[in-house]
């Protein structure tokens, strides 16, 4: 019996940016909110995701990672590139939540 399978094979691509990266990747789907927001910077990555259930609860989940390498590069895509200002707005919606818990 034959099968088919994939093979996917990783190229390092070098791109110019400029620092600090924005990035906003909606992966929302009919059950509910999933958007993810980062400030990418020389040696450190913050992420903010944002979620959100059909019954509305939301929730947050924060990241920093510290290193010089990206291994996803959909955060380059041109559909998912965002602005300080959008991640500043994630940003002070995770804090209004973080708020509810004083």
């Amino acid at each position: 019996m034959k099968v088919i399978i994939k093979e996917y094979k990783r190229v390092d691509k070098e791109i110019d940016i400029e620092f600090p990266y924005y990035s906003e990747m909606d992966l929302s789907n009919e059950f509910g909110r999933d958007i993810t927001f980062c400030k990418i910077e020389p040696g450190k990555i913050i992420s903010i995701r944002e979620f959100g259930n059909c019954t509305g609860q939301n929730y947050y989940a924060f990241d920093i990672s510290t290193h010089n390498y990206i291994t996803d590069s959909s955060y380059f895509e041109p559909a998912n590139e965002s602005d300080e200002e959008d991640f500043n707005e994630a940003k002070e919606r995770a804090f209004e939540f973080i708020e509810q818990f004083k």
